[in-house]
């Protein structure tokens, strides 16, 4: 649920959508109006003291500037109009700044309409703490704190050194530049990634003394040339051996595909000016993802659009490295036990191959290899550990002399953009010197560079043939079925579903590369892609998940449905799966209203990546029937069995032993919609009692001598005349003795239930809820009561008992198993009951916590009922309604308890999944272990708990009849 600031940070967020087109001069004051009202200042800019158009001294231009927001001593705002380069005028605003004594402003924005840039010069004097597109203004309004009413500490989402995307932009810049100057695009991008090589390298000490900034920083002070400086040190750099002297002294051969040509080029001003901005970041320290914001930058809009291009944050990427790569690794290596199985793991490793049929710029590889890297000094720790004598440590010195370490060769990309495949050898070059620089035994030299023009290669996967691979990652294009004859052309599609007849015709493009990475597979091998959510749906479900499913796949980890981060405007599904049968529990993981995840752990994900959770797979439990305590109420058979209150009551006053057998009848709609749940009319039972013994009570056995045996004679007649009808026609026909069996006990209800009816007389009171109902509602019903067939009777007196009955785990059990009528739920007893398994080992503190919010519970319902006369039904039928709600509440709390109790405390109430998956997970458990003969917690109060606690957990609020 949205804050009022969210809300109307989404109304200024409309509005300026909707009527301002961005214009910094015409609109400024507008759009920061607006703004200010939004943050909620009623009347604006005025409400807040803040002042436009401030006069700034400027001392460069020896003259007099205009800032457009001034307030001290909170933020200084300028704004540009729509579109523009917002890093173009960070010096302007600095200096503006600067000026602002006495009381300078704490924050600087930069606006261009669409963004807004956060500075604190105190903190950093050249990256914002926050850059916040418009569009996500609701979903960070904590980064504007410091301008609220009631200032409050801001939260910032931009708070380090590294590289960001505004160094993408400052990269792009220049190679964008070179392309307006006609530099021809293959030479100005392969210019432009050999400059962001070198800006890795000097960061990571692989060229001498900052070379590469000090070389741009000399052009630009003295006018230098970049042809010559520049462009001799990527001759240096492609030179075999150090350089001996001269300028570029110590220099090492590169190497590597990015280098094989080199240019040399005349750079402008501002080129050099954008190049110089980015080598100022910390590039040792680089985010993988800026490579795609990379890939992105340089592209023109319409390709991106065509090939479905988009970068994958480092979070989402390992949402598929970790399944297929990590975990089953880590699993593994945590398996192994002697020095001989660490050491088959290390050789295996270093042989372990993993490709990425949809590489674009690499980043997917990228972090494939640092895990895999990571995975290796793992082992080889566990290595140095076991190696205990001189000869293992012997052993292991001439291991790490002779077998080469995980490599960036180890690696695969295909991709049809031969930007992005040039870009992705940079990102696994980058990527090899990144982890030069760490200490874990690694005498894989950084340099030379590995050349990768064998392993990325240029092509359109869906038409060669895939290297050989243990492991299959990726982010296909993106581009629905609808557009692709648009976008892709008849003639290609002809040809793509010529070749892949399987395919459903109707399929999305990614669902290819679904298909093709299940067939390349072999038998154990883990695959993950990142697909458009419909792979889940319908035709390109039939050709991607389902086709994984029916043909040996098993979905382990997945991300049903999530907004994606990039600029691709689309939900995606991330799926891992192994080709072949994985032991355990499965994740996936749901999108919240929020855009964070809830994860899941069940058995089985379907292909649909769906909530629905399998339960038909839950086992009967032994300890759930017997002994029996779960009933159903009697069924009287004949109307005549029942009495009005006022016949009852008046047989009653004059025979109080009568009490014996004339009893007040409830039944389930009498529960739920009567005040107080008060029984309507009471029933004649002569249950366990044989025909003398009932005539003893003589007025009542009139009532029914007289209503009910002429029915029940004349329906015994019908049935053995049709029983002797069809003996004649067939001697060995079955016959069917219903009627006559109850004629023989005429007195006698149709189903007394008389198990039911000992196992009720032995307890004060029980638990009842309607059989059919749209929500469980359970009760309390005093044993003097009868209950009715249209109720489910639990034999249990306890508030602990009630409290897990009445929660909401068994309640979606109840949902999950019951069968329906006329679309109402209907409590059956063996699919539910008998199914629901119960805590296992709760402390005495969590039964009695469950026991004490269940009476919380009854009390709250008994109070509201009474003062408002309402019955259950009415009740309950408030949670219908919006707002905050006690009943709500209590029930939360007692969720609470309950799942506590389970050992479950971590699981929201309201995640009814994750309640449902470890409810069948734990009937499994304990299924197998009764098979085993083991001991297992039985429904009631567990056995823990001692004798003299026992007394204490059972209340007396009960449904009584009241004359």
């Amino acid at each position: 649920m949205s804050t009022p600031i969210q809300q109307s940070l989404t109304d200024f967020t409309r509005y300026c959508r909707q009527h301002l087109r961005g214009d910094e001069k015409g609109e400024a004051q507008i759009f920061l109006d607006r703004f200010f009202t939004a943050l909620g200042y009623l009347d604006g800019l005025k409400g807040a003291g803040a002042a436009c158009e401030f006069r700034i001294k400027n001392e460069a231009r020896r003259g007099t500037s205009f800032a457009d927001l001034v307030w001290k001593p909170r933020v200084l705002i300028e704004m540009k109009k729509a579109g523009e380069k917002l890093e173009l005028h960070y010096q302007q605003a600095f200096g503006y700044w600067t000026q602002l004594v006495p009381d300078r402003p704490k924050y600087v924005i930069l606006c261009n309409f669409d963004e807004f840039w956060i500075y604190d010069f105190d903190i950093n004097i050249y990256e914002p703490l926050d850059n916040i597109l418009l569009d996500r203004l609701p979903d960070h309004s904590e980064a504007f704190g410091f301008l609220l009413p009631a200032p409050e500490k801001p939260i910032f989402s931009l708070n380090r050194k590294d590289v960001t995307k505004e160094a993408t932009f400052q990269i792009a810049g220049a190679y964008k530049s070179m392309l307006q100057r006609r530099v021809p695009k293959n030479e100005a991008l392969r210019y432009s990634l050999q400059c962001v090589v070198a800006m890795f390298a000097e960061d990571a000490d692989l060229l001498p003394d900052l070379l590469f900034s000090r070389l741009i920083k000399e052009c630009l002070d003295t006018k230098a040339s970049s042809y010559d400086l520049v462009g001799g040190l990527f001759r240096e750099m492609n030179t075999p051996n150090r350089t001996p002297a001269g300028r570029y002294k110590d220099v090492d051969y590169f190497n590597g595909g990015i280098f094989q040509t080199t240019y040399s080029f005349e750079l402008t001003d501002y080129e050099l000016n954008c190049l110089w901005g980015a080598a100022n970041y910390e590039w040792a320290n680089v985010n993988p993802a800026i490579f795609g914001s990379i890939f992105e930058a340089v592209m023109e809009r319409d390709a991106r659009h065509v090939f479905g291009a988009h970068y994958t944050s480092e979070q989402d990427i390992k949402k598929v490295v970790g399944p297929v790569i990590t975990q089953p690794w880590l699993r593994r290596i945590e398996a192994a036990e002697t020095l001989d199985d660490y050491y088959a793991l290390l050789r295996e490793l270093r042989q372990f191959r993993v490709l990425d049929p949809a590489c674009g710029s690499g980043n997917f590889l990228f972090i494939a290899y640092r895990e895999m890297k990571l995975l290796e000094k793992n082992l080889l720790a566990r290595i140095r550990a076991a190696s205990t004598s001189r000869d293992d440590t012997k052993r292991l010195q001439q291991f790490l002399l002779d077998e080469p370490y995980v490599s960036i060769r180890q690696f695969y990309g295909i991709d049809k953009n031969e930007y992005a495949v040039e870009l992705a050898k940079v990102t696994l070059a980058i990527a090899k010197e990144l982890v030069a620089k760490e200490a874990f035994d690694n005498r894989d030299a950084a340099l030379p560079l590995d050349n990768l023009d064998g392993n990325i290669v240029c092509a359109d996967a869906l038409f060669i043939d895939w290297p050989a691979c243990e492991a299959i990652i990726g982010n296909p294009p993106y581009q629905s079925k609808n557009k692709m004859q648009q976008e892709f052309g008849i003639e290609y599609l002809n040809q793509l579903h010529n070749a892949y007849p399987g395919v459903n015709g109707r399929a999305d493009f990614c669902v290819y590369w679904f298909y093709l990475a299940h067939q390349h597979l072999s038998e154990g091998q883990y695959a993950g892609l990142v697909g458009t959510n419909t792979i889940r749906q319908n035709n390109s479900r039939e050709s991607s998940l389902d086709y994984i499913v029916q043909n040996g796949g098993t979905i382990v980890e997945a991300v049903s449905s999530q907004d994606w981060s990039g600029e691709a405007a689309v939900y995606v599904s991330i799926v891992n799966w192994k080709k072949g049968e994985e032991p355990g529990m499965k994740v996936l993981f749901t999108e919240n209203a929020d855009h964070s995840l809830t994860r899941h752990e069940m058995p089985y994900i379907n292909s649909s990546l769906s909530l629905q959770i399998d339960t038909t797979a839950a086992r009967i439990l032994t300890c759930n029937t017997k002994p029996k305590v779960v009933f159903q109420g009697q069924t009287h058979g004949h109307e005549g069995f029942l009495l009005e209150k006022k016949v009852a009551q008046q047989l009653l006053q004059k025979h109080p032993d009568y009490a014996e057998v004339l009893r007040p009848f409830l039944t389930g709609d009498e529960l739920l919609s009567n005040l107080g749940g008060q029984p309507g009319r009471f029933v004649v039972d002569f249950s366990g009692k044989d025909l003398i013994e009932a005539v003893a009570y003589k007025e009542i056995f009139k009532i029914i001598e007289a209503k009910v045996l002429p029915k029940k004679k004349e329906k015994a007649e019908k049935q053995q005349a049709e029983n002797a009808a069809a003996l004649a026609n067939n001697p060995k026909a079955k016959v069917n003795k219903h009627h006559i069996n109850f004629y023989n006990s005429w007195w006698k209800l149709a189903y007394g239930r008389e198990e039911m009816l000992a196992a009720i007389a032995k307890i004060p009171r029980y638990i009842s809820c309607a059989q059919v109902t749209k929500r469980p509602i359970f009760e309390f019903i005093s044993s003097k009561i009868n209950p009715n067939a249209a109720l489910i009777v639990f034999t249990f007196p306890d508030d602990y008992s009630f409290g897990i009955i009445q929660s909401g785990l068994h309640a979606q059990w109840f949902k999950e198993k019951c069968s329906t009528m006329k679309g109402d739920a209907r409590y059956t007893t063996d699919s539910v009951w008998d199914t629901f398994p119960w805590p296992q080992s709760p402390t005495l503190p969590q039964v009695q916590a469950v026991a004490h919010a269940s009476q919380a519970l009854r009390t709250l319902r008994h109070d509201y009922m009474t003062k408002g006369h309402m019955s259950l039904r009415d009740l309950y039928r408030t949670l219908d309604k919006p707002g905050k709600n006690p009943l709500r509440d209590a029930q939360e709390s007692l969720d609470r308890a309950v799942l506590a109790a389970y050992g479950w405390a971590e699981v929201p109430p309201s995640d009814v999944n994750a309640m449902l998956t470890r409810l069948l997970a734990l009937n499994l458990e304990l299924a197998g272990k009764e098979v085993n003969g083991e001991a297992v917690q039985a429904p009631g109060i567990p056995a823990s708990v001692p004798m003299g606690e026992r007394t204490g957990l059972v209340s007396g609020d009960c449904v009584r009849w009241v004359e």
